[in-house]
């Protein structure tokens, strides 16, 4: 079929959750970044692709982005059609060096910083005990990376619908997330700049222009996006409850990472020295030159789905919201927690030990130390995004176990026998509320965004 006009997207975007994008291997975690031939992190075109079709509408998934119908017992014959859609691998942007150091060229780009970090997840049980075999840890790309990536689309007809805008109009309401567990708050982005060229190979010229085009040139090649050009709604049915926090007084927090920092060596008088050790564990944090404490989604989820059976949600609804895996049968969880970042916040290091209880006597080898964090608050809200409707049971458990952790009766994170993982809700989709108004606030919110699922 001939091509009529091809049409460019280039598309940067920063990750601003972390990002688990596993390439199968395990040399550093049993699940390790994706990395290119020189080691850098990268998204490759076939997740984009992936992703962007389960976002798209189902009448333009095999029509333009091809497909492979299988023999079967109803038909014995193959078929396959071509994708009309080319993605291309998310690179990390190369950054312009400093114009003003007279020692680099202006022309100079470096590669960007980027950290890896490994995050611990185990499976607890209804009394928050681990479950056996059910410990791992996984790489994660931080967050703070920019990444470019290109669309390419043929067009046959006036009747082709330009599928690659609609796309680029996915990334432009920043709803795409990528790599694995985007349910509980990793691999979200925020597009900070889109690009477009369109070429009319039925002219002459523009086919002339079109082969003189370099897709990674200067921006000098590429035209503005035209962000008022309508598109059609492409994501189902959804409600966001956002929730700002604060800790409560005297509450810390204790999602665990393991210390692997060496003891801190203090010099003395004479050449002498001492040496004050690390935490034997501390909060997750992000790396920076100030560590930024952080409540992944995996806490947030396990700690609402926890409260939710509490407050008598049954096996069924819990399944149909939260998801579920068993044996080979799986179902996706239609409920989505962010990732938050605790701001403002005060470490301290605290040892504690175990005590005999019947003699009072400390417990031999059974002192630790760990770093916690007080004082926090979420400068960007905890984000509930669900997807579809809920029925009355899902809505009353939701809005109750909201209240319960505003009345600071739910608890996130370990150790919240002792006090730990409190908070208290200041404002909700971003109106100011009191304690006592939550539950009817949220119950309210719930009602008022649609019909009930059955």
């Amino acid at each position: 079929m001939e091509v009529s006009k091809k049409v460019y997207y280039k598309i940067k975007f920063t990750l601003s959750s972390p990002l688990a994008l596993s390439s199968g291997e395990n040399n550093y975690a049993d699940r390790d970044v994706i990395r290119d031939a020189s080691g850098k992190p990268f998204i490759p075109a076939s997740s984009i692709a992936g992703v962007c079709r389960n976002a798209l509408k189902a009448q333009y998934r095999d029509s333009y982005l091809g497909y492979v119908q299988k023999a079967d017992e109803s038909n014995s014959e193959t078929a396959a059609g071509d994708s009309m859609i080319m993605f291309y691998d998310a690179l990390m942007e190369k950054k312009q060096n400093d114009p003003k150091n007279p020692n680099q060229e202006h022309t100079e780009k470096q590669d960007q910083e980027y950290k890896i970090s490994i995050r611990d997840g185990v499976g607890l049980d209804e009394y928050k005990t681990a479950k056996r075999g059910a410990k791992y840890d996984m790489e994660v790309l931080e967050p703070g990376v920019v990444f470019v990536t290109y669309i390419e689309q043929n067009l046959t007809d006036s009747k082709s619908v330009n599928v690659a805008n609609i796309v680029a109009d996915l990334f432009n309401s920043n709803k795409l997330c990528f790599g694995g567990k985007t349910t509980r708050g990793y691999g979200d982005i925020l597009a900070s700049e889109i690009k477009q060229k369109r070429f009319d190979l039925t002219e002459p010229e523009k086919t002339k222009e079109w082969i003189s085009f370099d897709m990674y040139g200067d921006a000098t090649e590429w035209d503005d996006y035209d962000y008022t050009e309508a598109q059609e709604k492409q994501t189902e049915t959804e409600t966001v409850i956002t929730l700002s926090l604060k800790q409560r007084e005297g509450s810390g927090i204790s999602i665990r990472k393991n210390s692997s920092k060496p003891s801190e060596k203090i010099d003395l008088p004479n050449g002498n020295f001492k040496k004050i050790p690390e935490p034997d564990y501390e909060q997750l944090t992000l790396s920076g030159d100030e560590p930024i404490p952080v409540i992944p989604g995996t806490s947030w989820a396990g700690a609402f789905g926890h409260q939710m059976k509490n407050l008598g949600l049954n096996d069924s609804d819990y399944k149909d919201l939260f998801g579920y895996v068993k044996g080979k049968e799986t179902k996706k969880s239609r409920i989505r927690f962010s990732e938050t970042q605790l701001k403002g916040s005060t470490s301290k290091k605290i040892s504690r030990t175990a005590i005999d209880r019947f003699s009072g006597a400390v417990v031999t080898e059974a002192l630790f130390t760990e770093r916690t964090y007080y004082h926090g608050y979420t400068e960007e809200p905890l984000r509930i995004t669900i997807n579809g409707k809920l029925n009355s049971n899902q809505k009353g458990a939701l809005s109750a176990a909201i209240a319960d952790l505003g009345y600071g009766f739910m608890a996130v994170g370990g150790l919240t026998a002792i006090g730990r993982g409190l908070f208290t809700i200041e404002r909700i989709n971003g109106k100011e509320v009191m304690e006592d108004e939550v539950f009817e606030t949220v119950k309210e919110f719930l009602s008022a965004s649609g019909g009930e699922h059955k």
